[in-house]
């Protein structure tokens, strides 16, 4: 008979060769023999995720939340799900608790914040943004996030200076050679019948599309790629300035 330990290190394995339902065999094997612990909840949590099996993901969450000291994360987790689910009021809730469990931690308003903004909440978006960097002035992806809601506004001058200060914070993944806005407006005026502009929904490098990405499958993947993540800050950092500007923000 295998050590449970052995157990768990293969259904890892086999979930990182994205051989998800075996995974989920073992792991629900261990549990139908050991006492489930959050980690092993979660983990069979994301590959439910990875085969788009919501109702069995949300369930291991709250088993995992549940068992948790310090459950904040599992809530972000949940509250993501949820969104994608379009349970939005649940989904705000579940981020609302994550920044209640840990009210200095930056990053949660930061994602409270881009809920919010798929939500078209732009003011409550804008003000998690900002307690974010207040937390953490030197957060390059809440300042091109926030920059990207300010311009929504047609407040354009102080998205330009958000926009400059995540250049300065990280030149490699922010920096351009003129101002953002200005790339835009060139852009957009030598659009062609054939030639889409790049959207925020659209994962782009440095060349426009012909077809547009659908916005749903965008969401999707990127969701996919979170919930596989082993640092979850980094992670879902990586999510948000992926959906809302495409990868290197050539947009």
């Amino acid at each position: 008979m295998e050590k449970p330990e052995e157990i768990l290190k293969k259904a890892s394995e086999l979930c990182a060769a994205e051989k998800f339902e075996e995974g989920i065999a073992l792991y629900t094997a261990y549990l139908n023999d050991y006492e489930g612990t959050e980690h092993v909840y979660y983990q069979r949590s994301k590959a439910y995720f990875k085969l788009e099996k919501f109702n069995n993901a949300l369930e291991d969450l709250n088993h995992a939340i549940t068992k948790s000291q310090t459950p904040a994360h599992y809530y972000g987790e949940r509250g993501l799900i949820y969104f994608f689910r379009n349970e939005h009021k649940k989904s705000l809730e579940d981020f609302g608790t994550a920044i209640s469990l840990e009210p200095t931690n930056p990053f949660r308003y930061a994602s409270r914040a881009f809920i919010k903004d798929r939500l078209d909440d732009i003011n409550g978006a804008i003000e998690d943004y900002e307690k974010a960097l207040e937390l953490d002035p030197e957060d390059a992806i809440s300042h091109n996030n926030l920059g990207l809601v300010l311009e929504k506004m047609g407040r354009r001058q102080k998205a330009q200076k958000h926009y400059d200060k995540a250049e300065e914070i990280d030149p490699e993944s922010y920096g351009t050679s003129k101002s953002r806005i200005k790339r835009k407006e060139e852009s957009s005026t030598q659009a062609t019948k054939k030639t889409i502009p790049p959207t925020p929904e659209q994962s782009v490098e440095n060349t426009p599309t012909e077809e547009p990405v659908s916005k749903t499958s965008h969401f999707l993947a990127t969701v996919k790629n979170l919930l596989t993540s082993k640092d979850e800050r980094k992670a879902f950092k990586q999510f948000t300035k992926n959906l809302l500007t495409g990868k290197k923000n050539q947009d």
